[in-house]
């Protein structure tokens, strides 16, 4: 059984703008990290496209596992489903990465690295941007669930105000004679 959905501090990674924000936030992140020069540095728009195949392949197979997991996750404490989250994430760029050096290796391609230090370097990252990104999510829906409770708890101090002024009125009203009941 799922939760309900505003008491759980993960998104919905199976809706779709969650999905797409997950897309373009990750494209977003590849641009950056292409930016910075790792030591190639020949070609910007190969190093871009490489880079993103990785972070767009890393960020989607990471939302399709927390999509899957939600319902688990929410039956926990929000600290332990966070530190789930987060280590399943960073094992997740662990397990690319070394994807990554397996298929250079076996091709003879060049990394930029050695390969230890391109898993490590990934994971490092991974494990920053996604704590990041789990605490952003546990922020804002804490601040979700406070505006609604102070929404909630407006609204009843304003009905309380009224009740006591409707009963008031209701007792005040002056009754009609029987012979103008009818008359209007």
């Amino acid at each position: 059984m799922d939760a309900p959905k505003d008491s759980f501090f993960l998104p919905d990674f199976c809706a779709l703008p969650v999905a797409a924000a997950v897309v373009l936030l990750s494209e977003l992140f590849a641009f950056i990290i292409a930016l910075a020069p790792l030591g190639r540095g020949d070609d910007f728009w190969s190093d871009l496209a490489l880079v993103s195949m990785f972070v767009q392949w890393v960020a989607l197979v990471g939302a399709t596992t927390l999509c899957l997991l939600r319902p688990l996750l929410a039956r926990l404490d929000s600290r332990v489903a966070a530190m789930i989250a987060w280590l399943l994430l960073v094992a997740l760029v662990g397990v690319f990465s070394l994807g990554v050096t397996r298929f250079a290796a076996e091709f003879a391609l060049p990394l930029v690295t050695a390969p230890a230090e391109f898993v490590l370097r990934n994971m490092g990252i991974g494990a920053i941007v996604s704590l990041i990104t789990l605490r952003y999510f546990f922020l804002q829906h804490q601040w979700q669930q406070r505006l609604k409770a102070e929404s909630e708890a407006h609204i009843q101090a304003l009905q309380a105000r009224i009740r006591p002024h409707f009963l008031f009125n209701s007792m005040n009203t002056p009754q009609r004679p029987a012979h103008l009941k009818g008359q209007a």
